[in-house]
């Protein structure tokens, strides 16, 4: 008996084969959105996805981290009525990168992709360009696009391109991820950084790929009272660069366990170790009280990343590194991360004095636990301990931690 092809209908579309059968294949998208005091600002959100023009191909997944104003119900039943949205609430507050976990691991399609919930999608076909180049190519594991950032009053501000740091703007294909168990870990600083970081990392060959679109597809809201500028943006001095540290050692541990001899891994640790140099010396200057504690990460980074995977090569990417300026680092830097609090910055040292004071010092994981100790001596450090708490930085019980000098140990 002849065997008769079934043809696969993509988008809905049939151009060719009218009056055939047809298996339509499954290219819908599971959106996650992870919420934690976001009742002013889910439904501009989920307005933007209710604007795409696949919105039948969406699948929407709210994950409420246990909020204590109370759950999202009244918001996602009127927004039932328009698409497939659900809710889930977790039984503890567990940050963002977790709350994303629980949604991926509660979903099932193809591909994925994550939103903050005070964030929207700008242009209704902003996930249809997205999923085209995965559907198109089976190489591409993820495709990014460009997100802008808006200031106080709605404006248009930065731009930001080629962006493997949030998970904004970004769609995902759930098999890679499951090929190589890439999960979040419980971090809740910069742990979206530390997921895209591996994601980059594994995409290192032919057939595993990150594709980087030039369209804006998302806009980022301002809000004064976000993690990140909560409190004259603390996140960037202190929590921050902590998460942005841990993360970066996990993902490159996670990266050479797959990866032994991957050539992708050493320009990641030299970018770490000078990301390490800026933040230390911005810090510093800026914001002292945090210095100790900044320093002690630096030292974490080179002792347990820089120099246990430390090779023969490395010795030349010091020099070359070594006889940039230190103007000119940060020259680089404030353009490649549009940041205006890296321009016309004097470093208290140079990049080679910092080196050679991190190879001079030994590292001792403990010591951040004396630091923290000998900080919360000072009533301004306790504000902003508690603030880590209220904006959900550091889960609940932090601030008595440290208080007590003990700390919360490693991620």
């Amino acid at each position: 008996m002849a065997v008769i092809p079934i043809p696969v209908l993509r988008n809905g579309r049939d151009n060719k084969n009218n009056g055939a059968m047809f298996v339509r294949e499954n290219q819908r998208i599971d959106i996650i959105i992870p919420t934690y005091r976001a009742h002013k600002t889910l439904s501009r959100t989920l307005d933007s996805i209710k604007a795409q023009n696949i919105l039948q191909d969406l699948d929407i997944l709210v994950v409420d981290d246990a909020c204590p104003e109370g759950n999202y119900r009244d918001t996602v039943d009127f927004f039932s009525q328009f698409m497939k949205v659900r809710t889930i609430r977790l039984a503890e507050n567990s940050g963002p990168g977790q709350a994303r976990q629980h949604g991926i691991d509660a979903t099932k399609n193809p591909y994925f992709t994550c939103i903050d919930a005070d964030d929207t999608f700008c242009a209704d076909n902003a996930l249809e360009n997205l999923r085209r180049v995965l559907d198109e190519d089976k190489n591409i594991q993820c495709c990014s696009g460009s997100f802008v950032r808006l200031d106080k009053n709605g404006d248009e501000g930065i731009i930001c391109k080629d962006n493997m740091v949030s998970m904004d703007g970004k769609i995902y294909r759930r098999a890679f991820i499951e090929r190589y168990d890439i999960r979040f870990n419980h971090t809740r600083a910069n742990e979206d950084t530390g997921y895209n970081m591996l994601v980059k990392l594994l995409c290192d060959n032919p057939k595993e790929q990150i594709k980087f679109l030039p369209e804006t597809v998302c806009h980022v809201h301002y809000s004064a009272s976000s993690m990140t500028q909560n409190n004259d943006a603390q996140f960037l001095w202190d929590q921050g660069f902590c998460g942005l540290i841990d993360n970066a050692i996990w993902a490159i541990d996670t990266a050479r366990s797959y990866r032994p001899f991957s050539l992708a891994i050493t320009p990641e640790i030299f970018r770490g170790l000078v990301t390490c140099y800026i933040y230390c010396s911005v810090i510093s200057e800026r914001k002292p009280i945090f210095a100790a504690q900044a320093w002690e990460y630096a030292k974490k980074f080179y002792h347990r990343c820089y120099k246990k995977f430390y090779r023969p090569s490395y010795k030349n990417l010091e020099r070359h590194l070594a006889s940039m300026t230190s103007d000119k680092i940060f020259e680089e830097a404030a353009k490649i991360h549009s940041a205006t609090w890296l321009k016309n910055f004097v470093p208290p040292m140079t990049l080679a004095e910092f080196l050679e004071r991190l190879s001079a010092e030994s590292y001792d994981e403990n010591q951040i636990y004396e630091v923290w100790a000998e900080m919360n001596k000072s009533p301004e450090m306790k504000n902003f301990i508690r603030s880590n708490e209220l904006t959900g930085v550091c889960p609940k019980g932090y601030a008595d931690f440290l208080t007590r000098g003990e700390g919360i140990g490693a991620p």
